[in-house]
C-alpha cells in the first residue's frame, strides 16, 4: 500500500512508475491519496487500485478548519484506510506521509517503507518550524523503516548518516519511462513548440519542471538576455506570483519576446516536447542541502530526449552532467560562466563526441534498470527480512 498526499498523481511520474513496477512483479498495489473519489483514467489504466481518502462533501468541511487540525483530519483518513486495508507493507511517499503511514503500519502490524523525494530537511520553502518537525519526525522514525528509498546516491548517503541506519538506503533515480503504451493519455497533443511560439530554427533552451524561487530561473533568463538570438522555454507550472518577476527581468535584458511559458504537458508526451529544445538546464541553489543532493526528474528526461545538459557545478545535477560528459556545468550566481556554459552546448549540438556521450548515457540510465532496486526491496520484506518498528 502506498500513501500520497498530492491531489494530483497523474503528474507525479515516480509515484506512477513504482506503481506500474511493482505491479509488474506480481504485487497488488493500493495507493491512498487526497484526489477525486474517481481516479483519471490514466491512473486506473496502468495497474493498482487508486482510493481517495476524502470522503463526498468533506472538502468544503477541511476548507473551514484551521491548517494544524485540517492535517489531523487527513492523517487520520489515511490511517484508517490503511487498517482497513490490511497491507504487508505501507510505503509512504515523502516526509508529509511519514507519520500517518507509520501509526497505520503500526496498527496493521505491517512493514513500513518512506521513500523521500528530496532531502526533506534542506528544502528553501520550509518554514524554521516546519523544518524542525521535518527533522524530529525524521529522526523518530525513519530507523523504524523496513525499507527507506532515496532519490539520489548522494540524498542515501546523507539519511545513512543522519540517522545512523543499519543499512544503506535504496537509490531510486527519477528516470523517466518510455512505455505509457497502455495508457489513455499516451496519444495527448504534442505542441509543436517551434511553430506555436513563432521560433523558427532559433535555439531553446529548456526550463523543465516547475518555474520559482532557488531554482535559477532568473538566472537563467538574464543569461538568456546576453545570448543573441537564443529563446528559453519554461515548461511546467510556473509558481503563484513568479511569472512577473521573470516577464521583469526578461523587459530589463531587452529578451521578453525570448522568454516563453508553456503550462504542463501529460506525462505520456512529455518527452516529445523535451527532444525538441537544443539545452536543458537544471540550475537549482546549492546554498540549500536539498538543492545540492537530489537528482529531479528534468535532468534524466534531457538525457532520454538527447539533448545536452547544463547544470550547477558541486551538486548532484553537475556530477552527474560531469561523469557521463552530457553537456556543461557552471558556477550558481555566475553570469558569464552560465553563458560560457550554454553557448559550448549551443556550439556542440552536433558533436559527435557530445551526441555519443548522451546515447550512450541514456542506455545506461533506463527506468529499466533502475526499477530493480525496488523490486529488491519488496522482494525482502515480502521474505520477512525486515518489519516496521
Amino acid at each position: 500500500m502506498m500513501l500520497e498526499r498530492d491531489a494530483h498523481l497523474e503528474r507525479d511520474g515516480r509515484v506512477r512508475r513504482e506503481v506500474r513496477a511493482l505491479c509488474r512483479a506480481g504485487h497488488d498495489v493500493v495507493v491512498l491519496h487526497a484526489g477525486p473519489q474517481q481516479p483519471p483514467a490514466v491512473l486506473t489504466a496502468e495497474g493498482g487500485q487508486w482510493r481517495s481518502v476524502r470522503r463526498r462533501g468533506a472538502a468544503e468541511l477541511a476548507a473551514r478548519m484551521p491548517g494544524a487540525l485540517r492535517r489531523l483530519a487527513l492523517w487520520s483518513a489515511f490511517v484508517r484506510q490503511a487498517v482497513r486495508t490490511r497491507p504487508d507493507a505501507v510505503h509512504a511517499h515523502d516526509v508529509s506521509m511519514l507519520a500517518p503511514a507509520w501509526l497505520g503500519a503500526r496498527l496493521a502490524r505491517a512493514a513500513l517503507v518512506y521513500d523521500t523525494h528530496e532531502y526533506a530537511r534542506g528544502v528553501p520553502y520550509h518554514s524554521r518550524l516546519a523544518r524542525l518537525w521535518v527533522r524530529s519526525i525524521q529522526t523518530l522514525l525513519v530507523p523504524r523503516c523496513a525499507g527507506v528509498i532515496a532519490v539520489s546516491p548522494q540524498t542515501a548517503a546523507q539519511l545513512e548518516r543522519d540517522h545512523r541506519l543499519r543499512g544503506a538506503p535504496t537509490v531510486l533515480r527519477n528516470i523517466p519511462e518510455i512505455d505509457w503504451r497502455h495508457s489513455p493519455a499516451r496519444v495527448a497533443r504534442v505542441i509543436a513548440l517551434r511553430s506555436e511560439l513563432s521560433i523558427g530554427d532559433a535555439p531553446i533552451v529548456l526550463h523543465q519542471g516547475s518555474a520559482g524561487p532557488d531554482r535559477g530561473c532568473e538566472q537563467l533568463v538574464g543569461a538568456i538576455c546576453d545570448l543573441d538570438g537564443v529563446h528559453v522555454v519554461f515548461l511546467g507550472d510556473v509558481e503563484p506570483g513568479f511569472a512577473p518577476i521573470l516577464r521583469r527581468v526578461a523587459a530589463v535584458g531587452g529578451a521578453q519576446d525570448r522568454v516563453h511559458l508553456v503550462p504542463s504537458v501529460a506525462l505520456e508526451v512529455l518527452l516529445q516536447h523535451t527532444s525538441q529544445a537544443d539545452v536543458g538546464v537544471c540550475l537549482f541553489d546549492p546554498r540549500w542541502m536539498n538543492h545540492r543532493l537530489t537528482l529531479q526528474n528534468k535532468l534524466f528526461e534531457y538525457i532520454t530526449a538527447g539533448i545536452a545538459v547544463v547544470a550547477v557545478r558541486g551538486t548532484a545535477f553537475g556530477s552527474l552532467v560531469e561523469r557521463y560528459g552530457v553537456g556543461a556545468t557552471a558556477a550558481f550566481g555566475d553570469h558569464d560562466e552560465l553563458v560560457a556554459a550554454i553557448t559550448s552546448c549551443l556550439r556542440r549540438r552536433q558533436d559527435p563526441e557530445l551526441r555519443n556521450s548522451l546515447a550512450n548515457a541514456a542506455r545506461e540510465l533506463t527506468w529499466e534498470a533502475e526499477q530493480r532496486g525496488l523490486v529488491e526491496l519488496y522482494g525482502r520484506i515480502g521474505r520477512g527480512g525486515a518489519h516496521a518498528g
